[in-house]
């Protein structure tokens, strides 16, 4: 069983999500929240019960501009995921686990041609590049073991 959840959160910090958009010139900041939570009962070597939660934090901002024959786009986001998982089984094996991610990632877009604000078009020649970039680290204590690891992907 799982259920998840995401609400704007600009009342609770007092930041608006902001939309501009002047025909020409297009600008988004946007702030969410959101929460995965979940249970799990498996039966295969014993009964063993789960429960776990994320947390998640994202913050970004766009900024566009177009002009007839020609267009260019940048995104850039941050998300921040705190996360814990832990189990319990009637084998004697549990085991908790801690874990957050910091994600980045980007995006720019340019094209030329009959190009729409989004900077696509059947007539518009476009580009794109893009990239993310995950840092993250996970804690884990249990019957089995126990480490703390740092990861980049």
């Amino acid at each position: 069983m799982e259920g998840m959840t995401s609400i704007p959160i600009q009342s609770i910090i007092g930041l608006p999500d902001i939309n501009i958009d002047l025909t020409v010139v297009e600008a988004k900041l946007w702030v969410k929240a959101g929460a995965d939570m979940r249970l799990s009962m498996q039966f295969d070597k014993g009964t063993t019960i789960g429960a776990g939660m994320d947390n998640i934090f994202e913050a970004g901002f766009e900024v566009g501009e177009w002009f007839v024959v020609e267009c260019a786009k940048l995104n850039f986001g941050a998300t921040v995921v705190a996360g814990s998982e832990g189990i319990v089984s009637s084998n004697g094996s549990w085991s908790a686990e801690l874990n957050g991610d910091i994600i980045l990632s980007g995006k720019a877009k340019v094209g030329v041609g009959v190009c729409d604000s989004d900077c696509e078009g059947k007539l518009c020649d476009e580009e794109s590049w893009s990239g993310s970039k995950t840092f993250g680290i996970k804690g884990h204590i249990g019957s089995d073991d126990k480490y703390i690891k740092f990861y980049s992907k």
